[in-house]
């Protein structure tokens, strides 16, 4: 009876921990599938808040492709001269720079934000002007959609 009871222990035990590698295991190699589908820049304005500044309202449109619900996409907006980031930023909820967004599995859903540089910064730069919108989970690139 003993060795029984110590048997169907261990194999529970095996089992138990079985299922957790594997569980652990999709977690890590978890990939996901969101999507720039639409950019629209809505306004542009001068004078900014400090100083000169130039800015525009847009609205980005992002889809979540896979099978399961995301948390912690940032979206950014870069400004390149002749493929060089200029110094900008991007901002959601009222001037924050640092927003996160969650998407549920298959959802499609829209976004409002304002992109700053300084007029100091386009002055100083001298070539082609080219934008990129950057959607990322923590530091890796999820997709990415280059506008003229």
């Amino acid at each position: 009876m003993k060795r029984t009871a110590l048997a169907l222990f261990l194999v529970s035990i095996v089992v138990i921990a079985g299922a957790t590698w594997v569980i652990l295991n999709q977690t890590e190699n978890q990939t996901y599938d969101v999507k720039i589908t639409d950019f629209k820049w809505t306004n542009n304005w001068g004078k900014g808040p400090v100083g000169l500044m130039w800015g525009g309202s847009f609205n980005v449109t992002l889809h979540n492709l896979g099978n399961t619900d995301i948390e912690g996409l940032t979206v950014k907006v870069k400004l390149l001269v002749n493929n060089s980031e200029i110094g900008s930023e991007t901002f959601f909820d009222g001037y924050n720079t640092n927003v996160t967004f969650g998407l549920h599995a298959g959802e499609i859903r829209e976004f409002d934000g304002v992109f700053m540089t300084s007029l100091d910064e386009l002055l100083k730069a001298q070539g082609e002007e080219t934008y990129r919108v950057i959607c990322m989970l923590n530091s890796t690139i999820l997709d990415e959609l280059p506008l003229p």
